[in-house]
């Protein structure tokens, strides 16, 4: 099955070896996807090296300041919360992916949720990129003459 290309709005939570069990309990909030060290990834298959727990939202070109605003409300209301998990030595992550395919032209962050970020101690990653050509060749898809 295709899927649709997305821009991405993640929190990221690392640990050398915490239990993402624990995020989640202090945040009241079910992740996307965890993570425990040393177990297996499906891609690339590897273990491991630390703990994480993740929570992503996705935005095309018109909803991504949407989903954005989301993430930021969301760490400005869990802000005690992420600040024991960072005492405890949790590393703390926003990282926005943005597709190129998908497009977008508006503001990534406000002066005000940057210091939402700033207050919380949260670094901030843009991270930018081209796949393929969307969307895919008939070739690409399998069809055949």
């Amino acid at each position: 099955m295709i899927s649709l290309p997305t821009n991405k709005v993640k929190l990221r939570l690392y640990h050398d070896d915490g239990d993402p069990d624990t995020v989640t309990a202090l945040l009241g909030i079910e992740p996307t996807r965890i993570q425990r060290v040393g177990e297996v990834s499906d891609f690339p298959e590897m273990n491991f090296p630390l703990s994480g727990w993740f929570l992503e939202f996705n935005g095309d070109r018109r909803t991504l300041e949407a989903a954005i605003e989301r993430m930021v409300d969301l760490i400005g209301s869990h802000a005690v919360a992420l600040a024991e998990l960072r005492d405890r030595g949790w590393e703390i992550q926003v990282k926005l992916d943005l597709d190129r395919r998908v497009g977008y032209t508006g503001k990534l962050l406000s002066p005000q949720e940057m210091r939402i970020l700033a207050d919380a101690e949260i670094e901030c990653q843009l991270w930018t990129f081209a796949m393929p050509p969307w969307p895919p060749s008939p070739a690409e898809q399998g069809a055949t003459d």
